[in-house]
């Protein structure tokens, strides 16, 4: 369905995107962030302490880690955003596609 969606074109974000959905794709970006840093944006976003977010994702990421582990496909363009805001974040992106993929802002 998601190759069905981008038949001309897109942009889409999943775990296994980069690497079983769209493995050929001109332009592939993998966003890391420190654990700490993870869990402040998450308890802001939902109004909660950020000590249990951090025990959550942490769980989640042992978790994850033996089940389906993070990490960027080949080709990937891997952006630290530890220490970006989203408009920072945004920047190195599109800095990114254009390198990758000049043709796409024409």
């Amino acid at each position: 369905a998601q190759r069905a969606l981008c038949r001309a074109g897109g942009v889409i974000e999943g775990r296994d995107t980069g690497s079983v959905v769209f493995p050929e794709a001109p332009v592939k970006l993998y966003l890391v962030a420190h654990a700490g840093v993870r869990a402040h944006r998450r308890a802001q976003e939902r109004a909660a302490p950020t000590r249990h977010v951090g025990e959550a994702l942490e769980t989640r990421d042992e978790r994850d880690a033996t089940v389906n582990p993070f990490e960027p496909p080949s080709g990937a363009v891997v952006i630290d955003t530890s220490a970006l805001d989203a408009s920072s974040t945004l920047a190195a992106a599109l800095d990114a596609v254009g390198r990758r993929a000049p043709g796409v802002f024409s």
